[in-house]
């Protein structure tokens, strides 16, 4: 019985090794699993208001900071896309992906939320093509809170697309070139030489100068200004076309273009806005190089800039374009507007024959109006913290020529004596030119304005304009009285 034992005891050996191995194998297994959970669960802090600006600022500075041209950058969650090939795409879904432009078709950031700590936040670099190079700088595009963007600077539409999308033209008007002549970037004759045009070549004329001495013409794909006298024959009225505004640029140059079409659509949304008070309003802030102007549309507007821009958009409503620096001339239902730093105008925007989005101009620009206060330090705050260059320009209001008040702050009363006739008139007006002719009573004029103690008033006596009001002493409220002519030594002031 006891020869027994020792087989018995090596046998219980391997089991019990076994069991142990499988009790740690297992739990490794079960291990693992949780720590990659505990990792993908971690909830973000909700932020608040002021938390905005500081994340706008780490996100683009430390994901997009080495953007390159035709790159688009994942600044801050989030933001959805489509890709143009689907199986071919590019990892584009979280914070700091970098991708081609070209790869995508639609870009959408997301509204603000502060609890799950969103705000969808894009960054755009697309390289302008320049006329006569081969290469032009970056244009930048950032895309935030509730904003989509689609056809994304496709490839060139058809002819028949484009004039279904166009808003209405202007009339037609055509010339032809008496001699050799140059297609200029500026209505000046030592503006940029473009294309030289032989004899007899015909061009669409579509605008002109207020003085009719340049036209703006489009000749093989391209616009420019021609110089009209002794240089056109041209077969319309001038007048029927819209006075243009030249684009005003430091170097003088052709604006360059966007890549493909040139054209996108886009609409924002108010989300920012509604929950944060001192949060820009959602939309697309677009700044070109220095120097250099762009040409581009969007939905469906012909707008170039050389400045830096504020797009909004709500579908079946109105686009809104704001100038926070340098220009931007409007095209759009057939007429021209022109926006400086501090100003914006408004394009309605609904569907047409190609467009059933909301998103097409169907109209012609709003008056240009002052962007709100409010909204103009809003946005320049945002653009300054995502590292745009000198985006803004702060100008106090000013009044344009049609608003100047021609009444001067205060009112010159000069009293002079005349020797013919022998009776004098008093005339009052609100300007320093203002002649009164008379001797007036010490009753008869306030004793603020004129003391009674003198008798005369010296011909540069200022009277505030409170103190004499243009209607405080009627002309007919002074009877005229006799004045000899040897009392007068001054000569008449003729107004």
């Amino acid at each position: 019985m006891n020869k027994s034992h020792p087989s018995i005891r090596l046998s219980i050996r391997p089991a019990s090794v076994a069991l142990l191995v499988a009790i740690l194998v297992t739990g490794l297994i079960l291990w693992k699993p949780q720590t990659t959970t505990a990792q993908n669960t971690a909830t973000p802090a909700p932020l608040t208001c002021n938390q905005l600006l500081p994340l706008v600022r780490t996100s683009i500075g430390t994901r997009c900071n080495d953007l390159t041209k035709d790159q688009v950058c994942y600044a801050n969650k989030g933001i959805t896309v489509e890709y143009a090939d689907p199986a071919n795409s590019t990892a584009f879904n979280q914070p700091g992906d970098v991708a081609p432009i070209n790869a995508l078709t639609s870009i959408t950031t997301s509204p603000l939320n502060l609890e799950s700590a969103e705000w969808g936040l894009a960054v755009l670099k697309v390289q302008a093509n320049v006329p006569g190079t081969t290469a032009g700088q970056a244009v930048t595009f950032i895309l935030y809170g509730d904003t989509s963007v689609s056809n994304l600077f496709q490839s060139p539409i058809s002819a028949a697309t484009e004039a279904a999308t166009q808003a209405p033209t202007v009339p037609a008007c055509s010339a032809t070139t008496t001699r050799a002549t140059f297609l200029r970037a500026q209505p000046d004759l030592n503006g940029e030489k473009g294309p030289l045009l032989q004899p007899n070549t015909a061009v669409d004329v579509t605008g002109h100068l207020a003085n009719n001495t340049w036209v703006q013409a489009k000749v093989q794909d391209q616009t420019g200004w021609l110089y009209v006298p002794n240089n056109l024959n041209v077969t319309c009225d001038l007048n029927t076309l819209p006075t243009v505004q030249p684009v005003i640029t430091t170097s003088g140059t052709f604006p360059a273009s966007l890549p493909g079409s040139g054209a996108f659509y886009f609409s924002t949304g108010i989300s920012a806005q509604a929950v944060c008070g001192d949060v820009a309003p959602d939309g697309m802030l677009i700044q070109s190089a220095a120097h250099q102007t762009v040409k581009f549309r969007a939905n469906g507007v012909d707008m170039t800039i050389g400045s830096t821009v504020l797009l909004r958009a709500e579908p079946n409503r109105a686009m809104t374009v704001s100038v926070l620096e340098g220009q931007a001339i409007i095209e759009a239902g057939g007429q021209q507007a022109t926006i400086y730093s501090g100003q914006e105008l408004s394009i309605p925007l609904g569907n047409s024959a190609a467009v059933s989005n909301g998103l097409d101009a169907v109209g012609p620009p709003s008056p240009v109006r002052f962007i709100p206060a409010r909204v103009f330090s809003n946005v320049c705050g945002l653009a300054l913290t995502a590292g745009l260059t000198s985006p803004c320009v702060f100008l106090a209001p000013t009044l344009t020529p049609t608003q100047i008040i021609t009444y001067t702050p205060t009112v010159t009363a000069t009293l002079t004596l005349t020797p013919v006739p022998p009776t004098a008139t008093l005339q009052s007006k609100a300007s320093s030119t203002a002649v009164p002719t008379t001797q007036v009573p010490p009753t008869a004029v306030p004793t603020t304005a004129i003391p009674p103690t003198v008798p005369t008033v010296a011909p540069t006596t200022q009277v505030p304009p409170t103190a004499v009001p243009p209607t405080a002493v009627p002309p007919t409220s002074i009877r005229p009285t006799p004045v000899p002519p040897t009392l007068t030594d001054t000569p008449p002031v003729i107004g």
